[in-house]
């Protein structure tokens, strides 16, 4: 239905503006094939990931919303939609998860905090780029660029199925 050529534009009627016009669509498939071949590539993986966070991303903890870069956070997040979308359930490996905390690391973010408004309220998050180094085995890595690469599809953090936690792989940061 989205990328049907006569859908181009919605309303929202519980928001201040009610008409939003699409101006661009987009299309890229990932199968579940070509992650699986990012994980077992013959090259070397890489170690060093920029994460370019393009909406406002958070996370929620004990029943509270925490809005800085988490390595814990961010990766148990993606790993839960992971699961959730290819072995339907949300159930993640503890010890995977414990050994990608161990081995990657932050080593530099540059951020700014964002409100995200819904309705009349609003979650506070951040924006801005992240970057980790992975200095595991080489299928740690792979791993862990196989889950970045399917961020950039799932969102990571709160909300994503509202526009929260957008990533992008690479490249130049949106400071928008």
């Amino acid at each position: 239905m989205l990328m049907d050529d006569d859908f181009t534009s919605f309303t929202l009627k519980s928001t201040e503006q009610q008409l939003f016009k699409i101006l661009k669509k987009e299309k890229e498939i990932l199968s579940n094939k070509e992650l699986a071949q990012m994980f077992y590539r013959q090259d070397k993986a890489e170690r060093l990931f920029q994460i370019n966070v393009t909406t406002p991303m958070a996370f929620k903890t004990n029943g509270a919303y925490y809005n800085l870069p988490d390595v814990r956070l961010f990766f148990q997040s993606i790993m839960k939609k992971y699961n959730a979308i290819f072995e339907n359930t949300e159930h993640i490996d503890l010890d995977l998860l414990d050994e990608i905390c161990d081995k990657v690391s932050l080593v530099n973010f540059r951020i700014q905090s964002r409100r995200f408004y819904i309705h009349k309220a609003y979650i506070n998050g951040f924006r801005g780029r992240l970057v980790f180094y992975c200095k595991g085995p080489e299928t740690l890595a792979s791993y862990v660029a196989m889950l970045l690469k399917f961020a950039e599809y799932s969102g990571a953090g709160v909300k994503t199925s509202l526009g929260m936690g957008s990533v992008k792989l690479g490249g130049e940061e949106n400071n928008g």
